[in-house]
């Protein structure tokens, strides 16, 4: 009965008025992004209304593209590890060094409408590479690990195949007419 009241929508939406705190009860969506030369690489998204979607490309236990409606236990998990390792409070320096290859690690919630992007990499999708020594960094990939911990071990069952590669021959107007259907899990020729 405990868990069920963490999926009330109703709650979630008090804290959102003009002048109010946000909460971590706010929170509507959670990605995490994880990629590397030789690490992980996987791309997931959960809203609190339970969709989720899972891109696994390399060196990851679960490989494939997954989504589905039935995200709100893991959304649940992600949300709680979010809280107790106060993702808010986290605050990445710069890497007094320029990588040129490297990690990539980012965690992106949305709340209250807003995007909170926390991250470090060195392949041009942030502004900075994250300081590798710094202890906010050695918590933030703490955090990552822990979230893909409960990634990994969810249930990933509703698989899609990609969409077949366009012959070359084909003219830019049939090439428009595939759709990737990243919302309702459609991908093909429409």
């Amino acid at each position: 009965m405990v868990g069920i009241s963490l999926f009330a929508p109703t709650s979630a939406i008090a804290a959102c008025k003009p002048g109010g705190t946000p909460t971590y009860q706010d929170v509507t969506g959670i990605a995490v992004r994880r990629c590397g030369t030789v690490g992980f690489i996987y791309d997931t998204w959960v809203t609190s209304d339970g969709y989720l979607v899972f891109h696994g490309v390399d060196n990851t236990p679960v490989k494939g593209y997954y989504d589905g409606y039935d995200g709100r236990v893991l959304f649940a998990k992600l949300l709680r590890t979010l809280q107790d390792e106060d993702f808010f409070s986290i605050r990445l320096k710069p890497s007094p060094t320029l990588y040129v290859d490297g990690f990539c690690e980012t965690i992106h919630v949305m709340r209250c409408g807003v995007v909170t992007s926390v991250g470090g990499l060195s392949a041009g999708v942030l502004p900075f590479e994250a300081d590798l020594k710094d202890a906010q960094t050695l918590r933030f990939d703490a955090l990552v690990s822990k979230m893909q911990t409960a990634i990994f071990a969810w249930p990933w069952n509703n698989e899609h195949a990609y969409p077949p590669t366009p012959a070359p021959s084909r003219t830019d107007a049939d090439s428009r007419q595939f759709r990737f259907g990243f919302a309702q899990g459609e991908m093909g020729p429409r």
